[in-house]
């Protein structure tokens, strides 16, 4: 399940897709509004979509449950 992900992740990877929102295992960690920076071998890197969102966020694959687009 991990390596879909991560290559659906590396698909919108610089293509400015808005995820509307990441589940993670820790419900306090789930993101909104994001688009996909940079996906390495353990994490992907998201950014805050919209105008004044500069938040980076580092989340492992493996905490990743879902993504709603």
């Amino acid at each position: 399940m991990a390596v879909i992900l991560r290559n659906m992740l590396a698909n919108m990877q610089g293509q400015n897709i808005v995820i509307t929102q990441v589940f993670t295992k820790c419900e306090e960690t789930n993101l909104f509004g994001v688009t996909v920076v940079s996906v390495e071998t353990d994490f992907v890197i998201f950014s805050g979509a919209g105008s004044g969102a500069g938040s980076i966020y580092y989340i492992r694959l493996v905490d990743i449950v879902g993504i709603e687009l």
